[in-house]
């Protein structure tokens, strides 16, 4: 147990009988700052059993020293003239024993070689944390000159060893804090050591020790941890790494030390030499290059489109593309801007709102196809790979690939350019065809019958076979899905089904379509309110139904309600879409909805009833126009009828 705490003294220490503990203070230059309180009191044990069997080191008090000293210490008896070079362990360990004096050597050393011999030789014994290693490492650089390559020689460590013990020194107070108290291994602290920052090392300090689990993460964890969250590739860069104006204070990242490939010994667990270790310079130099941007438009007077208004713009019909992309096809895999120069000028400068959200002047593509065209640019045709040593038969087989390619991409070119004419054609038709359509329905002279039908057709069209076909809501209708089928003959014969339908089966087939998932499940929200179902509301209001009687009451409760008169709950009334749906398959005339009853009519109004009965119309006529003064109030809460 009384073991040393370090080398043998070398052949100049000066061997004393006993000093007095009083005459005898800690070395100042100590790194190691603390001891272990049981370890110190094991070994005063072990010191009341054995005594103290290896003397400690010390060296007298310089002069200065000894007047600095003890100017702080008026108000005391202690009188010390003996600084510990090496053994306070041991030294605490004897004055906890009780003992007055202990052996000792003592030599005459200069601060350099105490702080020497303190760090290289005591360091490397007993319970010396990693921090106070990297503290004596660093007042050895500091003080006297060492370098990480003659402190690793010094040492007997690697020049990466040495490194990694310095970036501890890095760590802010809190996180030390937890570093001392064993909530982190030296490996794990050296990566938040890694990272700038007070801020940033408290952040990833808490999410390494108290992970998802509440247990701290391992070593590779917290290393794929920190990676992810807390490093970033420059690949991902919307500035110019090597801009070394863009702020001036940082530099280029070419020539950063925090950048991976610069620092190999302290960052050898990144494999990519492209990767900044410091996320708050990265998005500073970000938002300088933005705020760059952003005011040269506006000088420029170029319209900048940001966030929700990039979106927009980006969906736009007008194919906006960045002066920074890639050209498809360039045979040097140049950018747009590479190519053309101050060919074209930005139209616009648009956020994207995907990948890196990059702030980036754009050209509405088919004005810079048209400056390519202008510039001579040719796509570059690929060609097929052909071996050195190929043979004559090889060459000749590759030049017929090469042709077919050719060819290939010409026939590819033709359709193209047709399918942007089919398109362009297309557009120009839905808008007329949407001009009239509201133009003739206004002035009374479209078939809407007919206009609703297609409507049904179309929004069936919009629907996959073989994956989102509404099979139970076609089902209601008359269209049933047989158990094989080809897609491509399927579609053409539920259209014909639907060609056959009355404008009542298909109107209740929309209705049915576009209520069903908004109108027909409840969703609640956190504030526990339920949204009534307008349309349908409104739908049973233009049919003359009293849309509260199919309501089901609630629950009886224990509380005992005053008697009433009885009412009878009324019978569920078939909906629209089954009466129109019988009607079309059976091809007989609709047999009328069952309506609710209602409350009973006062006598006199019962008699005019009967007196004059409502004239009965034929199931094939078409109804009569509904007056504007018979239609229910517009039920949605903002705007006025149409």
């Amino acid at each position: 147990m009384n073991a040393p705490e370090a080398a043998c003294p070398p052949s100049d220490a000066v061997a004393v009988a006993s000093l007095r503990v009083a005459d005898i203070t800690p070395s100042l230059s100590n790194p190691r700052k603390r001891f272990d309180d049981a370890y110190i009191a094991e070994l005063a044990d072990s010191i009341k059993n054995h005594g103290l069997i290896q003397p400690i080191t010390v060296r007298p008090l310089s002069l200065d020293a000894l007047f600095a000293f003890n100017r702080t210490r008026i108000e005391t008896d202690e009188r010390p003239t003996y600084e510990i070079v090496v053994g306070e362990c041991r030294w605490r360990a004897a004055k906890l024993a009780g003992l007055a004096e202990i052996p000792a050597f003592w030599r005459e050393l200069d601060d350099k070689q105490v702080l020497e011999i303190q760090v290289v030789e005591n360091l490397q014994r007993r319970d010396v944390h990693p921090i106070e290693e990297a503290e004596g490492y660093q007042a050895l650089i500091a003080r006297h000159g060492y370098t990480a390559d003659t402190l690793a020689a010094k040492i007997g460590k690697s020049r990466a060893y040495v490194y990694a013990r310095l970036k501890l020194a890095a760590l802010t107070p809190a996180v030390r804090e937890e570093f001392f108290a064993g909530k982190l291994e030296a490996s794990t602290a050296l990566l938040i050591a890694r990272i700038p920052g007070e801020a940033l090392q408290k952040k990833a300090a808490k999410e390494v020790i108290h992970s998802y689990n509440g247990e701290p993460l391992s070593y590779r964890a917290a290393k794929q941890h920190i990676h992810s969250r807390y490093t970033l590739s420059l690949k991902q860069a919307t500035f110019r790494p090597d801009d070394a104006t863009l702020l001036p204070a940082a530099g280029a990242c070419s020539a950063c030390p925090k950048l991976s490939g610069n620092f190999h010994d302290l960052f050898n667990d990144i494999e990519d030499a492209d990767v900044c270790t410091d996320p708050d310079c990265f998005e500073a130099k970000r938002q300088a290059r933005r705020e760059h941007l952003i005011a040269n438009a506006e000088k420029r007077k170029i319209p900048v489109f940001l966030g929700d208004q990039g979106r927009e713009a980006i969906r736009a019909e007008i194919q906006y593309v960045s002066l920074d992309a890639e050209v498809d096809d360039d045979g040097e895999g140049r950018t747009y801007r590479q190519i053309l120069g101050d060919k074209v000028k930005p139209e616009a400068l648009i956020e994207f709102p995907y990948g890196k959200k990059d702030l980036t002047e754009c050209v509405p593509l088919n004005t810079l196809e048209a400056a390519l065209r202008k510039a001579g640019w040719e796509p570059a045709e690929e060609q097929p790979y052909v071996p050195p040593d190929a043979t004559p038969e090889q060459k000749k087989a590759a030049e017929a690939q090469a042709a077919k390619r050719k060819a290939e991409a010409e026939v590819w070119e033709r359709k193209k350019e047709a399918a942007e004419r089919e398109n362009t054609w297309r557009n120009k038709l839905a808008t007329e065809v949407l001009r009239r359509v509201e133009l003739d329905t206004n002035n009374g002279d479209l078939n809407t019958d007919r206009a609703i039908i297609l409507l049904a057709h179309a929004w069936l069209a919009q629907c996959d076979l073989e994956y989102e076909f509404p099979e139970d809501l076609c089902a209601n209708y008359g269209i049933e899905l047989p158990a094989e089928y080809d897609s491509a003959d399927e579609m053409p014969r539920i259209y014909g089904i639907m060609e056959k339908w009355r404008v009542g089966t298909a109107l209740a087939f929309l209705l049915d379509a576009l209520t069903a998932h908004t109108e027909r499940n409840i969703f609640v929200n956190r504030d526990t309110t339920i949204q009534p179902p307008r349309i349908l509301l409104a739908t049973a209001a233009l049919v003359g139904l009293d849309a509260e009687v199919l309501r089901e009451p609630p629950p009886a409760t224990a509380k005992v309600q005053p008697k009433t008169a009885k009412s009878k709950a009324a019978k569920p009334a078939p909906t629209p879409s089954d009466a129109a749906h019988a009607s079309d398959v059976s091809a007989q005339p609709a047999a009328p909805a069952e309506e609710p009853k209602a409350a009973k009519k006062p006598a006199a109004k019962k008699a005019k009833a009967k007196a004059d009965p409502a004239p009965a119309s034929p199931a094939n006529e078409a109804a009569s126009p509904l007056k504007t003064s018979a239609l229910p109030a517009w039920p949605f809460p903002t705007g006025a009828r149409p």
